[in-house]
């Protein structure tokens, strides 16, 4: 009877041990709208590449940006001037289930020092966003092609956190 006892109780030990294994894990959400900014980085930064058919990385860009629902969203970069709109653009599904839209998200540049990428346009894909403890994080990879080809002149991957 002491061992049926014992294995009942290290089988509800289990179970619980189990069940909270999982309670600090990531889980997917929809893009929180409004409130606090998101704040990242664009590797391959937009704002900041150079050169005029062929786009010359300058390094990474630290952006902010607010998701909007219903309109379009922007994104600030503050280290070239304060408010430098570099994106404007949409969610797709207002950023409900992000990470079953593929693309996720598209905009048009409205500001870079590279031609060929400047008023062009930037689509983001493999989105994904997750609570962890109270903070959002949100990750894509992003190219944009030139308003009058199809040709990716930047591609990267952009890290974001609110």
């Amino acid at each position: 009877m002491n061992k049926l006892l014992l294995n009942f109780a290290l089988i509800g030990i289990a179970i619980v041990g189990l069940s909270a294994c999982g309670s600090g894990s990531t889980t997917q959400n929809n893009m929180p709208i409004g409130g606090s900014p998101f704040t990242g980085t664009f590797s391959f930064g937009i704002g900041n590449a150079s050169g005029i058919n062929t786009c010359t990385n300058n390094g990474a860009e630290s952006l902010t940006f607010v998701v909007q629902s219903g309109g379009s969203t922007s994104f600030y970069d503050n280290s070239l001037t304060a408010n430098s709109l570099i994106i404007t653009g949409s969610f797709a599904n207002n950023g409900q289930a992000v990470s079953q839209n593929n693309p996720c998200f598209t905009g048009t540049v409205s500001y870079s020092p590279c031609g060929a990428a400047n008023q062009g346009n930037i689509t983001f894909y493999g989105c994904s966003v997750s609570l962890v403890g109270s903070s959002y994080i949100f990750n894509a990879s992003y190219s944009i092609t030139p308003a009058n080809s199809s040709a990716i002149v930047i591609s990267g991957t952009i890290n974001a956190v609110k």
